[in-house]
C-alpha cells in the first residue's frame, strides 16, 4: 500500500499490507519491515503473514500473527519464525500434516537455489495432526508443549518426530469398528518410513490406552514401549 525507506539505516517500511515473493514462496502480510544490507533483503519481519511455497513437494503453508524471516546470501531463507498462533501445514500425495503452535521456529537448507525445510520446532502448546491421504487409515494426533520435526534429505518427506516435554499420541479411528489408542509418555519419538508413513515409534515412562468398541479399556504401563507398523497401511505389527 504505501513504502518508506530509510536509507540510513537501510529499512524499509511497507503498510498497511505487504506481499513478498521469491520463487515458489509467496507471503501475504500486513505491515512489514524489511532490513537491507548491502542491497540484499536479510530479514523481514511482518504482522499477520500467510505463505506458501510449492517447491517441489510437498506444498507448505504458513501463518503466524507475527512471522520473521532471515535470507541468507542470494536471498535464500534461512530461518522462519512464527509468534503467536503459528500454524505450519505440509500437504503432499501423502496426505496432510498440521504443527500449531505458540512458537514456531522453521531452519532451511538452500538446494540449487531454493530453500528447502530441514527442521521445525514448536514450543508452547504445540501439536502435529497427521492425516494420510487414504481415507481407511487411521489419523494420528501427538501433543507436547514442545515438538521437534525433521525432515528428509530434500525437505519433502518427515523423517523424525519427538517431543522435548511429557507428550501425548492419539491414534484416531476412521470407522465405529475401529479401535482407538492413547499413548502418554514423559517423551516420544517417531519415525518415519516413505511418504510420510509412520515406521516405528518408542516411548519412556508410559501409560496406554486402547478402546474397543463394545469391550472394556486396556490399560497399560512400562517404563519402555516400542512399536512398529506396517509400511502400506500403518497398522500396527508389533508392540
Amino acid at each position: 500500500g504505501e513504502i518508506f525507506y530509510q536509507e540510513y539505516n537501510s529499512v524499509v517500511m511497507l503498510k498497511p499490507w505487504s506481499r513478498f515473493t521469491r520463487g515458489t514462496l509467496k507471503m501475504d502480510a500486513g505491515a512489514a519491515v524489511v532490513k537491507l544490507d548491502k542491497g540484499e533483503i536479510r530479514r523481514v519481519e511482518a504482522e499477520n503473514a500467510k505463505g506458501t511455497d510449492k517447491y517441489p513437494n510437498p506444498q507448505i503453508d504458513n501463518a503466524a500473527e507475527r512471522l520473521e524471516m532471515q535470507m541468507g546470501e542470494g536471498g535464500a531463507v534461512e530461518k522462519i519464525l512464527g509468534e503467536r498462533n503459528v500454524k505450519m501445514v505440509s500437504m503432499s500425495s501423502a496426505g496432510k500434516t498440521t504443527l500449531t503452535s505458540d512458537r514456531v521456529d522453521m531452519e532451511f537448507e538452500a538446494v540449487k537455489g531454493e530453500s528447502l525445510l530441514r527442521k521445525a520446532t514448536g514450543r508452547g502448546n504445540s501439536k502435529v495432526e497427521s492425516q494420510p491421504a487414504a481415507q481407511t487409515a487411521q489419523a494420528r494426533l501427538l501433543r507436547s508443549d514442545v515438538i521437534e520435526m525433521t525432515m528428509r534429505d530434500g525437505g519433502r518427506e518427515l523423517e523424525l518426530v519427538e517431543t522435548h516435554t511429557p507428550g501425548q499420541l492419539e491414534f484416531l479411528p476412521v470407522g465405529a469398528a475401529q479401535r482407538y489408542r492413547r499413548m502418554d509418555g514423559e517423551r516420544i519419538w517417531i519415525q518415519y518410513g516413505p511418504e510420510n508413513k509412520i515406521s516405528s515409534f518408542h516411548s519412556v515412562n508410559v501409560s496406554t490406552t486402547t478402546k474397543t468398541p463394545k469391550q472394556p479399556d486396556a490399560l497399560t504401563w512400562s517404563d519402555l514401549i516400542q512399536a512398529r507398523f506396517e509400511p502400506k497401511t500403518g497398522q500396527l505389527t508389533e508392540l
